[in-house]
């Protein structure tokens, strides 16, 4: 696949972002795009935000095609500042308004077999949320919510979980996703 010639490869992602917005977002769908988008790409750049609220209770969604809670992010499109991507993420997966600049917490390598994604993970001091928090206008997002740590829903990804224990300064920093 690594030998696909540029051109075919700018056609099919062209292809891929188009349908993405209609095509269903099942796991069955999902994991075999991502595999895809590593073939083709190689490494990726992605933003995730901690969002904390006045009880330091954590941000946290539900997406509709995968399993578990996350940290609100997503992907860096080609040319994007990632502070801007963080903003644009959080606004689109949460409704929720960044104020202030968001603040680099980490700066991670996600690699799961020949994939590689690098994930800046940023903190908002200052925001503004919607009047209700709930699913996203596009239906990526289920469900959204502020969790205090001892209070996590029991399927958070492992990642997420790490991320809110450094935190916390229940595990040192990490450079691993």
């Amino acid at each position: 696949m690594s030998k696909l010639h540029r051109s075919k490869k700018i056609m099919i992602l062209k292809w891929l972002a188009q349908k993405r917005r209609s095509l269903p977002l099942s796991p069955k769908l999902f994991r075999p795009l991502v595999w895809l988008r590593g073939c083709l790409n190689g490494a990726s750049l992605g933003v995730r935000l901690i969002v904390q609220d006045e009880f330091d209770r954590v941000l946290l969604v539900r997406h509709t095609y995968i399993k578990g809670w996350y940290l609100p992010g997503g992907a860096i499109t080609p040319g994007e500042p990632p502070l801007e991507a963080a903003k644009r993420e959080l606004f689109e997966e949460t409704g929720v308004e960044a104020i202030s600049q968001p603040d680099l917490f980490g700066y991670y390598l996600n690699s799961r077999g020949f994939m590689r994604d690098y994930v800046s993970c940023y903190r908002i001091a200052d925001w503004k949320a919607p009047d209700k928090l709930g699913p996203s206008d596009d239906g990526e997002i289920a469900e959204t919510g502020f969790y205090a740590f001892s209070d996590l829903p029991d399927d958070v990804s492992p990642s997420t979980r790490a991320r809110v224990e450094e935190l916390f300064g229940l595990r040192p920093l990490s450079d691993r996703w």
